[in-house]
């Protein structure tokens, strides 16, 4: 918990440092594929603004488990041989929608924000990610990125659900167009 925020500390003097962004074309969108961050191993992001300095931002994932097909037989991750049919997928599934303010001008932005997050599980394992909707937060660096350009976020998000605080952190490769 204290590395992402000393990471923080340590960048927030490059976001205050960046040029006028009067000069720059940044993206108004951006599609972003996460790692980590909002409880979700991977998961595909769109972020739009609201304003100037507010950027709301939409992610989700879902992960289908198939089982194994041995001959003509389905048998299914629950050990039940079913012919002919094949039962849908156990999933893993996380969805947020989240809002930040942007600090800073210029590429390099300070981003702070928060929303909510829900993960559905409905594999052989549901005590590893328990399906739960909790409150996230975000605490991160971001590099807007320009028109047909790429950026990078990072963050820390840490999820406050039924189970407790969870300290999260993650980052995301972004896509800019108009």
């Amino acid at each position: 918990m204290l590395r992402p925020c000393l990471l923080l500390l340590l960048l927030a003097p490059v976001a205050a440092a960046q040029p006028d962004a009067s000069r720059l074309d940044l993206a108004t969108h951006t599609l972003g594929i996460e790692i980590g961050g909002n409880a979700a191993p991977v998961s595909v992001t769109l972020d739009f603004p609201v304003s100037r300095v507010v950027v709301v931002r939409v992610g989700a994932m879902v992960l289908p488990f198939w089982g194994e097909r041995e001959n003509d037989t389905f048998r299914s991750p629950f050990g039940v041989d079913e012919p002919d049919r094949e039962p849908p997928a156990p999933t893993f599934a996380v969805g947020s929608v989240t809002a930040s303010r942007l600090f800073g001008q210029g590429r390099a932005r300070l981003e702070l924000g928060g929303g909510l997050m829900g993960r559905s599980n409905a594999t052989e394992n549901p005590d590893y990610f328990p399906s739960t909707v909790g409150l996230t937060g975000i605490a991160g660096l971001r590099v807007q990125p320009e028109r047909g350009d790429f950026g990078l976020r990072i963050t820390f998000t840490p999820l406050v659900d039924r189970r407790g605080v969870h300290p999260l952190g993650g980052f995301t490769f972004m896509y800019g167009f108009p």
